[in-house]
Parts: structure tokens; sequence; C-alpha cells
């Protein structure tokens, strides 16, 4: 085939049929070979449909760290150094061809707003009115589930386009870029409206400072459904850096907005104590750590950032409990929630993760400490008391993972009094014992006090789940009444 395609030799001679015609497929005349160039353009072009719609993926998050974003968001960054040369930069350079083929198929009056967002060329008021236009779907829509969820109500599609449209008109309205504008204006004229190139603009309202060093703030919210309904709280606590240190969620019992309010308030000043009865625990553990003296601080501060490290991993494993239990819970499907409780604990499988996390951390730990405690330290005698203390990390895993276990459980059925309540006594008695235990038996009594502290949350944890106190009454009293 081939002596007969481009005859035999080596000798330039003159091919008797056209690669074009050997590409194509057997019904048009030719082998079906394909055109391998053609192939290797559908398949980059593949990956360039794939970048803006696969946004949460890990490949994309990799490329985006090396290349960065391009102006268009459609593909990523590339360098035009001559000697960098990678897989994406030839994906990205079929860009204007790919481009070529691509139609936005929209109606003329979202193309005159959505084309110029889509590619950064919006007004002042354009890009106010695309943010208001944002808010207010996902607020109607959050509001269509809970009145379909809770009050069986469901409205057609029409009337929530309306209602997106109503508040996005009555949000710009607050604005001083559209307030000389008619509530009817900004319904009939909607791109214009966005194309309009202010002239002045005035200063627009600041937030509240954040507040200082040491100091931290607290933002809570609540919510019903109706008066009374079921009432909903939230709450986060963060610090001037705008770090979570702690949050709180969850259904509670039926009332009006106002008691939810107070409520949220309330429990928003038990998990500020329970906050501070942690960090006082942890604080204490350091400054007695701190007058063993500067080598064995050192070496204890290297384990404790590794511990926390994995206590937040931990911690994972309560916020799947909680997002369980708290569904269950809030439209009381008691049963179901007892169910999410017996799956977390039942035949120990949370000590089963504690146990594997702890083994493989010690693992980990004891084979790649050489290698890693470069990083803290080069000296012999920190990296010498900081060994012993990895005994204390790797062992304290499963105690860990039961204690954020029962975190979350605690926050799924809104307990959050006890949760605070116990957190605070359960401190009290773990600072007593590092008082007394460091001055005795060093460091070893603060690894102590620490292990303590994370026994005492399990213990204050299946003491409320054994008594059914609280939230955990109604979500026990199916079985109590059959018992009965």
């Amino acid at each position: 085939m081939r002596d007969f395609l481009w005859e035999l030799g080596e000798e330039k001679k003159d091919h008797l049929i056209r690669w074009e015609v050997v590409c194509r497929s057997k019904e048009e005349g030719g082998l079906g070979l394909g055109n391998v160039v053609s192939k290797n353009e559908a398949l980059l072009g593949k990956w360039l449909w794939r970048w803006p719609l696969e946004r949460e993926r890990l490949w994309h998050e990799v490329v985006k760290s090396i290349h960065g974003c391009s102006e268009s968001g459609w593909d990523a960054g590339v360098s035009q150094r001559a000697l960098f040369t990678t897989p994406w930069k030839a994906i990205s350079g079929i860009l204007p061809k790919f481009l070529s083929f691509v139609r936005w198929n929209l109606p003329s009056e979202v193309k005159l707003l959505f084309t110029p967002a889509a590619f950064g060329r919006l007004t002042k008021r354009g890009k106010l009115m695309w943010k208001c236009i944002r808010a207010a779907t996902l607020w109607t829509v959050w509001e269509e589930k809970n009145a379909r969820i809770f009050q069986k109500q469901e409205r057609s599609l029409a009337e929530i386009k309306e209602c997106i449209l109503t508040t996005t008109i009555s949000w710009l309205k607050s604005s001083h870029l559209l307030a000389d504008y008619s509530f009817d204006d900004l319904r009939r004229n909607w791109a214009a409206m966005a194309a309009i190139v202010s002239t002045k603009i005035k200063s627009q309202a600041e937030w509240i400072p954040p507040p200082p060093d040491g100091v931290v703030k607290l933002n809570f919210d609540g919510s019903s459904q109706g008066n009374p309904r079921p009432l909903g709280i939230g709450g986060i606590l963060r610090d001037k850096d705008s770090n979570m240190l702690s949050l709180f969620s969850g259904p509670v019992c039926e009332g009006d907005s106002v008691r939810a309010e107070l409520l949220a308030a309330v429990q928003g000043g038990l998990l500020i104590g329970r906050t501070i009865a942690v960090l006082l625990t942890m604080t204490l553990a350091t400054s007695m750590a701190a007058q063993e003296g500067p080598i064995p601080m050192a070496g204890y501060q290297v384990c404790l950032q590794v511990w926390l490290a994995i206590s937040l991993l931990n911690d994972a494993l309560a916020l799947s409990g909680q997002a369980l239990l708290a569904g269950d819970y809030s439209q009381g499907n008691y049963k179901q929630a007892r169910h999410v409780v017996y799956r977390t604990l039942q035949s120990f499988g949370s000590i089963q993760i504690g146990l594997v996390t702890g083994i493989a951390l010690a693992v980990m730990l004891f084979i790649g400490f050489e290698a890693f405690s470069g990083l803290f330290s080069t000296d012999s005698a920190v990296l010498g008391i900081a060994r012993s203390g990895i005994l204390f990390v790797a062992g304290s895993q499963p105690m860990n993972a039961l204690a954020f276990v029962l975190d979350g459980l605690y926050y799924g059925v809104s307990d959050f009094g006890y949760a605070a309540y116990s957190m605070v006594l359960v401190g009290l008695v773990s600072s007593v014992f590092l008082l007394i235990a460091t001055p005795l038996y060093g460091l070893s009594g603060v690894w102590a006090g620490l292990f303590l502290f994370m026994t005492l949350r399990v213990v204050a944890g299946f003491w409320r789940l054994s008594t059914k106190g609280g939230p955990w009454k109604m979500v026990w009293s199916e079985i109590d009444q059959k018992n009965d």
C-alpha cells in the first residue's frame, strides 16, 4: 500500500493519491484513516470545553495554580516564554479556532447584560445589577425550597421569575447609583439602565472596622417559618482577620422571629463561653510547657502544631454527622435521626476510624519524622523532645475522633447549652490537672492534661446520650413510649 501511494524507492517522486483522499472515509472513496491533526484538535477542544464546566475538579485547580486564568475566563493563562512548553500551551493555542465555533444562544434582553458581565465590561451600574440578580436568584430559590419542604407550598416558574425581578429592583432602588430612577423605569428599560455610565460616583458605605487584637466578633441570626413555626438559628465567631474560631447552626423550638433572634443571641453567648473554655485550657497548657524551659517549649510547640492540624482533619467527622442529624431532627423524623446516631457510634465505628487514623499517623510520623522535622527545627535537643511527644499525638487520635463526632451530634440536635456548660466543666477539671501534674512530671504532665481534656469531652458526650436529656428526649421519645 505504501509503495503504491508514494512509489517504491527513496527518490522524490510524485504521489499518486493526495493524502486528503486517503484520510476520507471508505464511503467517500478513501481508506478511512482519518486526519490525525483534526482528531488532535478535537481532543484539545474537548479539554477547553471542560475548563469552564469543571471548576471544582482537582485538575482544574492544579492547572490554574500553575498558569493562572486568562482574562476571558475560558482557558488558563499561559506563559509566552520560548522555552515554556506544556500540554496546556497546546490546548490554549487552539482557543481562537475553538471560539469560532461558539455561539451565544441568548435572548437579546439577556445578552445585553450577560455578555458584558462574562467578559468584565460592565459599567458600575451594570456590575451592581448583576450582583443583585445573582443574590436575588439565590435568595428566592432558597425561600422556595423552604416553602416546599416545610410548608408544602409551591409556586409556578412564572411566579418565581416575577419574585426574582421584583426583589432585584427593590434592592437596586436602595443604591444611590439607581435611586433617581422609578420602579417602572428599571422594569421596562433593564438593559438601558445597565449601560448607563455614571459621571459622578458617591463614596460607598464601609463596614464596621474589624475588632482589635485580642477581641473576637460574634455574628448571629435567627429566623422563623411563620408565627408560630419551627425556628432556626446560627452564628459564627471570628477574630480580627476573619478566621473562624467556632460556629453553630441548627433548628430549635417553635415560635416567632423575635424569639428566634433572642435564642440566637443566647446560644451565641454560650458559644463564646465554650470557645473561651477551650482557649483557656490550651493557653494554660502552653504556659505550663513554657515554664519547663526554651528547649522543652520548642519541642512542645512542634508536637502541638501537628496535633492541632490532625485534629482539624478529625473535625470533618463532626460535620458529616451534624449535617445528617440536623436534617432529620428539624423535620421531626426522629426515627431516622436515631439511625444516624447508630450509624455514627454503633459497633464502635468512630473508634475504628480513630484507631485507623492514629495508627496511620503513627507509622507516617515515625517513618517520615526525620524527613519533615527539619521544617520545624534543626536542634537535636528540640527534635528529641518532639520525637517523644509524637507518641501522644498519634495515641490521642482515637479519642480526638470520638470527641469531634460527639460535638457534631450536639449541634445536630441544637444541644448548644449542654455543649457549652460541659466544655466549661471539662476545661476547669483539665486546667486543675495541668496545674498539679506539670510541676511533678514536666511535659508528660502537659500531654496527660490535654489527653484528659479530650477524654472528658468523650465521657460528657456519652453521658448526655445515655441520660437522654434536653433535645435528646425527643429523639428517643418513641422508644421510651414503646418500653412503657
